[in-house]
This record gives structure tokens, C-alpha cells and sequence, in this order.
């Protein structure tokens, strides 16, 4: 319950004060864990709330919960999220559900297995993290190889930075980590990158230094 309480003040508030302000703001007040991030790593979401005090309790009440809707949302885009989030609202209201009836109910709205996300998100004791490998051009193509160093499946932002100051933003969802902790991705463009950085969004403690020089 927490948890969709932050993820909908989330929400409210991109509509009411922008993405970015919204971000921030989501950041200061749930996402303690930027400071200490060993706690996030302490259970699972799925471990009894009563198993944790303090700074765990928070983090597994209102900021993993939160985030992994925000993950989901991402994976599936706005609508079919929506539709799925009403079916459950829909079929369970008046009743007393379970994780696992949230779980299927969305596996049989969207028509997909997500066993794989419900496991990455609220039963392991992974955490956030990616980086970015290496990147090359040759071509006409760049190629990227990201890690996921924490193990969890979040959505980011590719940005191919170019001397003349343009930019190309290729957006990633969490299904690029379905397979495994590695990510290679190939993007055609007319002209050599000077620098590649991605954006985690409010996925990662902070944004990690920038590549140059493929």
C-alpha cells in the first residue's frame, strides 16, 4: 500500500511540477537509501515488514515498491500499464489479495510472463546499479556494451553526445535485462560520437561519469 501511495504521489506530481522537479523531489524524500546503500540490500520486498526497523523498513515500504511500479509502468508503457492496474483494481475490489493474485493478474492482462521482473524486483536482494562498459563506432554504427552491476532491471536513457552539440537519446526499457547482467546494443548514425553517458532517471544513486573518445 506505501508503495502505491509513492508511486502515485510520483505520478501527481510529474503532471502538477514537470518530470524533472518531480524526480527530484521523489529522490529527497524516499530514496535514503543514495546515502547508505548497503540497506537497500538487507531483504527483499517481500521479506515481513516486522523483520525491519528504521532505514530498511522505509526502504522496503515506500522506496522499492515505488520504484519497481515506476519499472513496471516503463516496461509495458502508459496504456497497457493502466489497463492492467485496472483489471487487478476491478477484479479484487471489496477483496483481500495477495502478492501473488497482483502478480497474475498482471501476467493475464498484458498477456506476458513477467515471472522474471516480479523475481528481479520483490524477491531478490539485488540492488541499482549499471555501467557502462564500452562503446565503438565503425561504420556508420555505434556499438555499446552497458553492465548491470546491481542486478536490477531498470529502465535508462542512452545519450550519444556529437561535437557539433547535438545529441541522440535512445530510450532503454527494463526488458534489456531479462536475459542476463549484460546489454549490447548497436545504433546507426551518419557521425561519430564524441562521448556516450546514459541518464538512470531516479533508478540510481547518480548519474555515472561520461565515456569519451570511442
Amino acid at each position: 500500500d506505501e508503495g502505491w501511495a509513492a508511486f502515485f504521489e510520483l505520478m501527481i506530481t510529474r503532471t502538477q511540477l514537470g518530470p524533472r522537479m518531480a524526480d527530484s523531489i521523489f529522490r529527497a524524500f524516499y530514496l535514503r537509501w543514495t546515502e547508505s546503500p548497503d540497506s537497500f540490500t538487507e531483504g527483499p520486498i517481500m521479506i515481513p515488514s516486522g523483520d525491519l526497523k528504521e532505514t530498511p523498513y522505509e526502504i522496503n515500504s515506500y522506496a522499492k515498491p515505488a520504484l519497481a511500479y515506476a519499472a513496471l509502468e516503463d516496461l509495458l508503457g502508459d496504456s497497457l500499464f493502466r489497463s492492467c492496474l485496472h483489471d487487478y483494481i476491478a477484479a479484487w475490489h471489496g477483496k483481500h489479495p495477495g502478492p501473488w493474485d497482483f502478480f497474475y493478474s498482471f501476467n493475464r492482462t498484458c498477456r506476458r510472463n513477467l515471472d522474471w521482473f516480479w523475481n528481479n524486483w520483490f524477491f531478490s536482494r539485488y540492488r541499482p546499479g549499471v555501467r557502462l562498459q564500452k562503446f565503438h563506432w565503425a561504420r556508420g554504427s555505434c556499438r555499446v556494451v552497458l553492465k548491470n552491476t546491481g542486478g536490477l532491471a531498470v529502465p535508462l536513457d542512452l545519450r550519444f553526445g556529437f561535437r557539433d552539440g547535438t545529441a541522440l537519446v535512445v530510450h532503454e526499457n527494463p526488458g534489456i535485462w531479462k536475459r542476463g547482467r549484460r546489454f549490447r546494443i548497436r545504433e546507426a548514425m551518419v557521425q561519430r560520437p564524441d562521448a556516450v553517458t546514459f541518464d538512470p532517471g531516479i533508478f540510481l544513486p547518480q548519474s555515472l561519469p561520461k565515456a569519451k573518445q570511442p
